[in-house]
């Protein structure tokens, strides 16, 4: 892990096997004065990894890793800020993590494997090695060829090694947009379409009322509302008029729906990286990422939909 930007993957079996392939790499960082080392795994693996380490183990920040439910992109984002107050001239973060959601949150493991895609360009400004840690045990193969598909090197042994099935992330996310099938709901309980800028405040409105109608607390309806009017802000601004927004109930919370009519695909990239101040472009899907629990890309024609998924807050 020593160098510049690495974004690697262990695919281990046992506690043990990935105790042996990481151990190794990291008696190579810590012999780096200039390097501060976050681990994010978890207990058992700590400890694991603890034991093959001795007390070069006490130089390591240990942290714990996110709820299996939590948004992929707060994740994200945390992990950045992270890496962001620990790298300054001098010093450089590594980085070796395992937050992936299980399968039995398949929405939010195909979007952090998305993420795990973006880390490649967006982690690459901090030349932060980053090494990520999968068990074969939990996942099914097609994850896993997924995660060789996100990661340029997989570790074996300790010894990385260039992953022949890498895809750049850009040509992976859009193969992810083209491929997803969203399905339609069995009945749509909000539906407006949207000509001008001007028709945004009645779907905010209109939003308001029924997501507070569920049973959504202010704080929460506040952020699907804003969500919503972000992306069909920039499908009237950036897409094909006209915008269409539906919405309706799920068991596990709220959902509300963007799509517009046909603009081609949007770019890839679009909402996955922290906007600069000042930027424009870009922002409205960002800001909808770190507010909605899940945000899902569709680019089927004639159109690109946008889905985005909000968990039942109860409350006042």
């Amino acid at each position: 892990m020593t160098g510049g930007f690495r974004h690697q993957a262990v695919l281990y079996g046992s506690v043990d096997e990935l105790a042996t392939a990481v151990t190794p790499l990291l008696h190579d960082t810590l012999s780096l004065r200039d390097s501060t080392v976050l681990v994010v795994t978890s207990s058992a693996n700590a400890e694991a990894m603890r034991g093959e380490l001795g007390e070069l183990a006490d130089h390591l920040e240990w942290l714990d890793p996110a709820s299996g439910n939590s948004s992929p992109a707060v994740r994200f984002d945390t992990l950045l800020r992270s890496l962001a107050d620990r790298s300054d001239g001098n010093r450089r973060a590594h980085i070796v993590h395992e937050e992936a959601p299980g399968e039995d949150y398949p929405g939010k493991l195909r979007e952090y494997l998305r993420y795990e895609a973006v880390t490649n360009v967006v982690f690459a400004a901090f030349r932060t090695p980053v090494l990520c840690l999968w068990d074969r045990r939990r996942y099914s193969q097609g994850v896993l060829d997924a995660v060789r598909r996100t990661h340029p090197e997989l570790v074996q042994d300790g010894h990385p090694a260039r992953s022949p099935s890498y895809a750049e992330p850009e040509h992976y996310l859009a193969e992810s947009a083209r491929t997803l099938e969203l399905a339609s709901p069995e009945m749509t309980e909000v539906w407006h379409e949207l000509t001008a800028l001007t028709a945004l405040a009645g779907l905010r409105q209109s939003l308001q009322h029924w997501a507070r109608g569920w049973g959504m607390g202010a704080e929460p309806s506040e952020d699907l509302v804003t969500a919503a009017h972000e992306v069909a802000a920039n499908g009237l601004e950036h897409g094909a008029a006209p915008v269409w927004v539906r919405a309706w109930r799920e068991r596990e919370g709220l959902v509300c729906e963007v799509g517009d009519g046909g603009s081609g695909p949007i770019d890839p990239l679009a909402g996955y990286r922290r906007p600069a101040a000042g930027q424009a472009r870009g922002r409205g899907l960002w800001l909808a990422r770190q507010l909605a629990d899940l945000v899902e890309v569709s680019t089927h024609p004639p159109g690109t939909r946008i889905r985005l998924h909000f968990a039942h807050r109860p409350g006042t």
